[in-house]
């Protein structure tokens, strides 16, 4: 699979000749490394991004901005912070550094909280589609339907607009108007049909693995159990598609890790959440942490989180164990995963033994002890979504999952508690969505500001 690499800086507002300028600089020197008396290009001509040998620095873009936008190394990203409010991680005492205020570590989320985060993941929507925009007008349609670089294009509108919908209450798309966030899953389930016919037309496995993964994931937003469950059976459950991250750049940084990395920062930990309690009961290898006696504590001293319990004070640092690099990717899709969809459209139908089968099999994989199969509906959701939960730890994923669950789609609630650090209600005032950034209500006159 090619490397995704973007050469832009996103911003909620890309100019599109600042952004292919930007592309083809880099991606002729980038080209020519081998050639150590290459000069930079300067800016070259926006039509240049037309010619095919330029699709795949286009593309590669846009798998650089939904990096940024997950887990980027200078802060700011939807899904790493995303992790914060759903209590994935449990705020060390630094508030500098990363952008998780003491507010958004509580679960307040105001236009001013969300700004940076919303205005990267809108970006990171608008280069993957601006990309395959101009694939498409570049490509007679023959050779478009063909095209493996437009399949990965694709992929990149579905994963990206799949993060604005799971994340965000509401959405404004290129200026419009306000608009409800489930617009993003229609709009991912279209990139992802459409990556599908592509990969499938060039024997592309692996983009047509990943394309039913993703659109798996956004018909279960959409009420399509049948459609989710047969596109989910059709992912292999050992394959994996990837955001990729490096220690070249910051921004390309993997914050999971990077926040946490110990010898720089300790913004997070994973002390005080279920992740870390359920860790010390199974060894569960999925949400291992480590602890160092050389730093008893995070920086700095938490206060009163609203939860009933007072002031935190100091907490124990433990590190996340998920990624262990600068440069470790995040998955955006995986056959394990796929296989909870699955076992999630059995408990819809009430076949609480075939869901339950498809739980253990994946505890089986990491060596833990089984679930019970002799139970009732209610504990098997709650089984069911502590393994989704597992399996998608730390990849910008359980808040919207959660919200899901508790009504969000187009499904009802569904029955099965949490654990009180899962439940959605465990804090005075928790927000459970990103509304629109406060800059986009200040510049966008489609939008009416709420009070």
């Amino acid at each position: 699979m090619p490397t995704t690499t973007q050469f832009d800086r996103p911003a909620s507002r890309v100019h599109p000749r600042r952004y292919t300028l930007a592309i083809v600089a880099v991606s002729m020197l980038i080209a020519t490394a081998c050639n150590l008396d290459v000069e930079n290009p300067g800016p070259v001509q926006d039509q240049f991004l037309d010619l095919a040998s330029a699709h795949q620095a286009v593309v590669n873009g846009a798998g650089r901005a939904i990096a940024n936008s997950l887990a980027s190394g200078t802060g700011g990203a939807l899904g790493f912070d995303a992790s914060a409010v759903a209590r994935e991680l449990h705020p060390g005492g630094q508030t500098g550094s990363f952008g998780i205020s003491p507010q958004l570590s509580v679960g307040i989320i105001t236009a001013d909280e969300t700004d940076n985060r919303t205005s990267k993941a809108s970006a990171a929507r608008w280069v993957a589609e601006a990309a395959v925009d101009r694939i498409r007008a570049a490509l007679p349609a023959a050779d478009f339907a063909k095209s493996p670089i437009a399949a990965q294009g694709l992929l990149y509108v579905g994963f990206s607009n799949r993060l604005l919908g799971e994340n965000m209450c509401e959405t404004t798309i290129d200026g419009g108007p306000r608009q409800p966030a489930s617009v993003h899953f229609t709009r991912a389930e279209a990139a992802f049909t459409e990556a599908i016919a592509i990969a499938k037309a060039v024997n592309n496995a692996a983009f047509t693995n990943a394309a039913y993964g993703g659109r798996a994931s956004v018909r279960t937003w959409l009420g399509n159990w049948a459609g989710a469950a047969a596109d989910a059976a059709l992912t292999p459950k050992a394959y994996k598609f990837q955001a990729l991250y490096n220690n070249l750049d910051r921004e390309q940084l993997n914050s999971y890790f990077f926040a946490m990395d110990g010898s720089t920062f300790r913004n997070e930990t994973v002390w005080h959440t279920w992740y870390a309690d359920y860790y010390d009961l199974t060894k569960d290898p999925r949400v291992k942490y480590l602890t160092f006696p050389q730093w008893k504590f995070t920086q700095g001293s938490v206060g009163d989180l609203g939860d009933g319990r007072g002031v935190v004070g100091q907490v124990l640092f433990y590190q996340q164990q998920k990624y262990t690099a600068q440069g470790s990717p995040i998955d955006l899709t995986d056959g394990r995963e796929a296989q909870m969809i699955v076992a999630e459209s059995k408990l819809r139908t009430g076949d609480i033994a075939g869901a339950m089968a498809l739980v253990n099999d994946l505890r089986t994989d990491a060596g833990v002890p089984l679930r019970n199969t002799a139970i009732t509906s209610d504990s098997a959701w709650t089984y069911l979504k502590l393994e989704t939960l597992i399996e998608t730890y730390l990849e910008g994923r359980a808040l919207g999952l959660r919200r899901r669950w508790d009504g969000a789609g187009k499904d009802p609630a569904t029955p099965g508690g949490l654990p009180a650090l899962l439940r959605m209600d465990d804090r005075k005032g928790k927000d459970t969505c990103f509304p629109i950034g406060r800059t986009e209500l200040n510049t966008n006159p489609n939008l009416a500001i709420k009070s």
